[in-house]
């Protein structure tokens, strides 16, 4: 059955606000409206998807050009959201897609997007890889705990348990103690507890990605991310899966090792409530015997922009080429020419959403290698 897609990034947030209606703060709200055209990169023929005011013009030239059969069309299809709220469920519904998930299963979707996921995650490939990797997270439930934490971890990060793009890390080196007990008030009194977890000498951030179809969890590729502004999310390298392998650093044989194991454990947590697409952020390290793996530094149990990246260099990319998508906001908005080879993409920049101006640009940028 084919799928109605909605571009919701904002949905970290709103599963940190918990209930059915919420209002996200402007800038969300912009990437919202101006990425709302991103499903027809990741969506399969035939699919629909949300765009409240669809630019006709430009979807029927990369439609053209790319060969897309995706369209802004809600009839007849099963609801699939970037991510699963009840807000998520409030929108598609708004938009007359009536096959949503229940809210007692969002209820649960909820709870497994809680970071102290990550937290069971590392219990167990603590028990089952033998290869060092960072201490076990901390849940704590009050700002005491979190003091002593702190105390005996200088350095440490201390994580909202719902969060989005990297906003809800604290390092406890930046604060203040007096901010920073402020902050982490706040974050217990709203929701609930805050994860903690030791701070790392970073060599590059990386992820795997994964696919559920709620029976079990099939590891699907990895996605090479960059950050910009702090933590937030920047970008993604586009190339063939070896050569994202060379990029990060890591063995082929200790990728396998590991994606083995995150298959067996995630598959045990989230099946039968999760089904699609979604990726675990990990982290190569200064470690005591030399550059070791964090191998999960965060479960982003929703699809992800390395997914589209990947998505997109599978089907769009040229072979021989190498590209970068950027997710920038405030530029001016660029158009090059593009050079196109059999309906993919060989050199040029490609923009994924339309124009916006002052807003957010989505962009792939191609060249031959």
């Amino acid at each position: 059955m084919a799928l109605i897609h909605l571009f919701n990034p904002e949905n970290d947030l709103a599963l940190a606000y918990g209930g059915r209606s919420y209002t996200p703060p402007p800038l969300a709200q912009r990437l919202h409206d101006d990425g709302a055209a991103l499903p027809i990169w990741y969506g399969n023929s035939g699919d629909g998807f949300v765009w409240r005011n669809p630019d006709v013009r430009w979807l029927d030239e990369v439609s053209e050009l790319y060969g897309l059969n995706v369209k802004p069309d809600v009839t007849d299809g099963l609801a699939a959201p970037w991510g699963w709220s009840s807000d998520a469920r409030r929108q598609m519904e708004a938009y007359g897609v009536s096959a949503v998930l229940s809210e007692n299963h969002i209820d649960i979707l909820r709870q497994l997007s809680h970071r102290r996921i990550t937290k069971s995650v590392m219990a167990k490939l603590h028990e089952i890889l033998p290869i060092e990797m960072p201490e076990i997270p901390y849940e704590a439930f009050s700002v005491d705990e979190v003091a002593a934490y702190v105390e005996s971890h200088p350095g440490c990060y201390i994580k909202s348990p719902w969060s989005s793009s990297g906003r809800g890390v604290i390092c406890s080196a930046m604060l203040s103690g007096a901010e920073l007990r402020r902050r982490i008030e706040g974050t217990i009194r709203r929701q609930g507890s805050v994860m903690c977890e030791a701070g790392l000498d970073k060599v590059t951030d990386f992820a795997m990605l994964f696919y559920s179809d709620g029976v079990g969890v099939k590891h699907v590729g990895l996605s090479c991310f960059f950050n910009e502004r702090g933590a937030a999310y920047a970008g993604n390298i586009i190339a063939p899966q070896s050569e994202l392998v060379r990029i990060i650093g890591v063995e082929e044989e200790r990728i396998s090792q590991i994606a083995k194991a995150l298959e067996e454990v995630i598959s045990s947590l989230v099946c039968p409530a999760y089904k699609g697409y979604f990726g675990v952020d990990m982290m190569l390290y200064n470690g005591i015997n030399g550059v070791a793996i964090a191998p999960c530094v965060e479960v982003n149990l929703r699809m992800t922009m390395g997914v589209v990246a990947m998505k997109w260099g599978e089907r769009f990319l040229a072979d021989g080429s190498r590209g970068v998508m950027r997710v920038s906001y405030g530029s001016e908005y660029r158009k090059t020419d593009v050079v196109m080879e059999r309906g993919k993409l060989v050199a040029g920049l490609q923009n994924l959403v339309p124009e916006s101006l002052g807003g957010f640009a989505i962009t792939i940028e191609a060249e031959r290698v």
